[in-house]
């Protein structure tokens, strides 16, 4: 296994172990007595929770998204139907086309409202 690989599975396992899942536990009971005791909103708990179940759950949601996903891919197109005759050469400036005009520096060139002019 590549140092990458083996880096993502201690990453998972980190996420996923029984420390990660003590501590979770805590905040779940602590979000639990202070909303209790009003001292934060629903909503707040409710995140606390919700995000809680989804880090215990990401090895569960990761394997039901993959199976999900068809396993075999369609491949690219093969060459002889790929756009033949395609010019990658850079094109004209938008400015040398006369799309845009030039612009006009006056003053302070860090000033934002330079180019503005103020009617009275």
């Amino acid at each position: 296994m590549s140092s990458i690989a083996l880096a993502i599975e201690w990453l998972g396992s980190l996420v996923a172990g029984p420390a990660a899942t003590t501590i979770l536990g805590l905040a779940v009971a602590l979000v639990g007595f202070e909303l209790l005791t009003g001292r934060i909103a629903i909503r707040r708990g409710f995140c606390v929770v919700m995000g809680a179940f989804v880090l215990i759950g990401s090895a569960g949601i990761a394997q039901t998204l993959i199976s999900l996903h068809p396993q075999q891919l369609s491949p690219a197109a093969p060459p002889d139907k790929q756009l033949s005759g395609y010019d990658a050469s850079p094109r004209d400036s938008l400015e040398e086309a006369g799309q845009i005009p030039p612009q006009v520096q006056r003053g302070n060139p860090f000033d934002p409202y330079a180019g503005h002019q103020q009617t009275n």
